[in-house]
């Protein structure tokens, strides 16, 4: 743990920190679609996760923490195991799908209700408390999420975009679920320890899924360019950068930064990928992080 006097004698670290995780989480959404140009979903979060995974392994050896990862598996398998196919496998699987099916920019915000559903699951399965100020906040959250699906009119069973936006709130609820079932590890171990290892089951996992979907090889380098992007940067050291944040300032505080994510992977989609955005997308984006910062400031449990 740092001293006082070394986290302020470097005042650009922080905020330094607190940039790379919106610019390489929020980039996520555009650079993916890009890359399910060329390959599958399932084949796109095996490659990414295979880069991070290594990532991960690589610098958990150069501290010397691979003998205590395996030891903290070896006590609890089935948990580890678990975890790896919701919160990778499943999680980036069903993110990938709807980045395809439906807009960067409504992934990019539907995604991050994942807090809310937190809330709910620790309520029912945690037994943590629900205040009033939480439900208001779920309330809100919903009504923007009915508005972002709804955007294109009555709901189409057919439409891609709809179906898009179902599969990433699917993907959120695999986050929240991962997010709730991880706290028995994390009350036990450092969270870099356990996103490791995660991610090695996780990637495990995505192997005969990605099998029997065809895994084609990319043929070109700005593909394979994005995939390791994809895993090294938005998948392995934003997590790095991210408990290293935590390290630094409370959690509570850290957390109202993720709000900025959607802001900024909605501006790179409109910019890169030419997305249109609507006045419903807009208000519902308001109401979604509306929702979320309500439902924060009514419990002491960090957002991600």
């Amino acid at each position: 743990m740092m001293s006082r006097k070394s986290k302020t004698s470097k005042p650009l670290f922080l905020p330094c920190l607190i940039a790379g995780v919106v610019v390489l989480w929020g980039s996520s959404f555009v650079l993916s679609k890009f890359a399910l140009e060329e390959i599958g979903a399932v084949t796109l979060a095996f490659y990414r996760w295979c880069f991070a995974t290594a990532f991960f392994l690589l610098f958990l050896g150069s501290r010397g923490q691979l003998g205590e990862a395996r030891a903290m598996v070896k006590g609890d398998p089935g948990l580890f195991a678990f975890l790896g196919f919701v919160g990778i496998s499943l999680f980036y699987t069903l993110q990938n799908l709807g980045l395809k099916y439906s807009t960067a920019i409504n992934v990019g915000i539907l995604i991050n209700i994942n807090p809310l559903l937190i809330a709910i699951l620790s309520a029912f399965i945690l037994n943590e408390r629900l205040n009033l100020t939480k439900a208001l906040g779920i309330v809100v959250a919903f009504g923007g999420v009915c508005l972002i699906t709804l955007n294109e009119g009555p709901i189409q069973l057919a439409s891609r975009r709809l179906v898009g936006d179902l599969l990433t709130l699917l993907s959120a609820l695999c986050w929240a679920i991962y997010s709730v079932w991880g706290k028995r590890a994390l009350a036990r171990h450092e969270p870099l320890l356990v996103t490791s290892m995660a991610a090695s089951f996780g990637t495990i996992f995505l192997l005969p899924m990605a099998l029997w979907e065809g895994m084609a090889l990319p043929s070109s380098a700005q593909t394979w360019l994005l995939v390791a992007l994809l895993g090294v940067l938005s998948g392995a050291l934003a997590y790095l950068f991210w408990y290293a944040i935590l390290e630094r300032m409370d959690a509570s505080r850290a957390a109202v930064y993720l709000f900025l994510i959607p802001a900024y992977s909605t501006a790179l989609a409109i910019l890169a990928l030419n997305e249109p955005v609507t006045f419903k997308t807009v208000i519902g984006a308001i109401l979604i992080i509306s929702g979320v910062f309500a439902a924060q400031a009514g419990g002491k449990e960090p957002v991600r």
